[in-house]
C-alpha cells in the first residue's frame, strides 16, 4: 500500500492557495492539500524572505512539514546569517530553525540545535522566551531545555533584582516564570514522550502509539503532538509500513467507539482517522467514503488532502 496519486492543481492555481495560506493576512486556514511539491518549493523561494511578516515564516514552517520539502530548506539556511537586530528577525529566525529541524535530516537538526544555542544566548531572547520554548517541541534531542531554562531564570533574578516597586519588572518576572515553571516543564515531558514511543522496537506498536497522539487520543493532546506524529506516520508509510498504519488508526477508532464518548465526539475522532486513512491509500467502506466527504465533516488534520 502506497498513498495514492494527487491530482495536483496547476502551477497557477498552487501559487493562489499558498499566497493565501503563506503570505495572505486572512487567507485559508488550512495548507492545501493537491499542490505538487515542486510548485510549493519553488513559491516559498520566491515568496519567503526577511522582508515578510513573522506569521509567514510560521505558515510556511507547516506546509514544509506536509510536503516533507527537504529539497527548501537551503533557501532557510541561507536566511540563518546571525545577524538579527530585531524581534522581528529574531522571531523570523527561530521558525526557520524549527523547518529545518523537522523537514531535514539529522545534519538539517544539528543545525538547528546549534542555531537554537546561539539564539537562546542573543540580546533579544528576553523578548521571544514563549517562542524559544515552543521551538522545543520541533529541535531534536540535541537541543537542550536547560540552557534555555538558565536563561529565563537569569532573566527572573535580574528583574527581582529591580525591586518590587517596579510594577513593570514585577509582571515580566511573573511571565517569565510561567514560560519557566509551566510551560517548558510540559514540553519537556512531550519531548520524553516522543523519545519513548521512537524507542518502542514493535513497528505496530509504535505506530498505534503514533496514530493515538495523532488523533488526540489520551491525554497528550496537542497540535505539536499530532503534527510530530503525523510525519512520523508518513516516514513509515514511505518504508513500506502503510498497511500497519491503517491497522493502528483501526484499532484506536475501535477504542474510542466503545470509550462511552458522546456521538458527535466519536463522530470528529472517526472522520479525523478515516481522512487518514484516505491520506495513506487505505480502503474505505462507502458510508466511512460518504462520511469524510459530507459538507461540514470537522476536523481537518495534517494527514488529509484537503484542496
Amino acid at each position: 500500500m502506497v498513498t495514492p496519486p494527487v491530482a495536483y492543481a496547476d502551477q497557477a492555481a498552487a501559487n493562489r492557495e499558498l499566497e493565501s495560506y503563506i503570505i495572505a493576512q486572512r487567507g485559508r486556514r488550512t495548507v492545501p492539500g493537491n499542490l505538487d511539491p515542486a510548485h510549493v518549493d519553488e513559491f516559498i523561494r520566491r515568496r519567503l524572505s526577511r522582508g515578510r511578516p513573522v506569521r509567514a515564516f510560521c505558515q510556511a514552517r507547516r506546509v514544509a512539514d506536509y510536503y516533507d520539502l527537504r529539497s527548501v530548506l537551503d533557501h532557510y539556511e541561507r536566511m540563518l546569517r546571525m545577524d538579527e537586530r530585531n524581534t522581528i528577525q529574531f522571531d523570523q529566525s527561530v521558525y526557520c530553525i524549527m523547518t529545518l529541524a523537522e523537514s531535514g535530516d539529522e545534519s538539517h537538526d544539528r543545525k538547528a540545535s546549534q542555531y537554537f544555542e546561539y539564539l537562546v544566548r542573543h540580546p533579544l531572547a528576553g523578548d521571544s522566551y514563549e517562542l524559544l520554548v515552543e521551538s522545543l517541541e520541533a529541535l531534536g534531542w540535541s537541543a537542550s531545555p536547560r540552557l534555555l531554562a538558565d536563561r529565563m531564570a537569569e532573566s527572573v533574578r535580574a528583574l527581582e533584582a529591580r525591586g518590587a516597586s517596579e510594577r513593570e519588572a514585577a509582571e515580566q518576572s511573573e511571565q517569565i516564570k510561567q514560560y519557566l515553571y509551566d510551560q517548558l516543564p510540559r514540553v519537556v515531558a512531550d519531548r520524553q514522550l516522543r523519545q519513548r514511543v521512537l524507542s518502542i522496537p514493535d513497528p505496530g506498536g509504535r505506530l498505534w502509539e503514533l496514530c493515538r497522539l495523532y488523533a488526540g487520543w489520551g491525554e497528550n493532546d496537542t497540535i505539536e503532538l499530532s503534527w510530530w506524529s503525523a510525519r512520523w506516520i508518513r516516514r513509515a508509510a514511505r518504508a513500506g509500513q502503510g498497511p500497519l498504519a491503517v491497522d493502528a488508526f483501526r484499532q484506536v477508532m475501535r477504542e474510542i467507539e466503545v470509550s462511552g464518548l458522546p456521538k458527535e465526539e466519536r463522530r470528529s475522532y472517526r472522520v479525523l482517522m478515516l481522512r487518514a486513512i484516505r491520506f495513506l491509500g487505505g480502503p474505505l467502506e462507502a458510508a466511512e467514503q460518504s462520511l469524510i466527504e459530507r459538507p461540514g465533516a470537522v476536523p481537518v488534520g495534517a494527514l488529509d488532502r484537503v484542496p
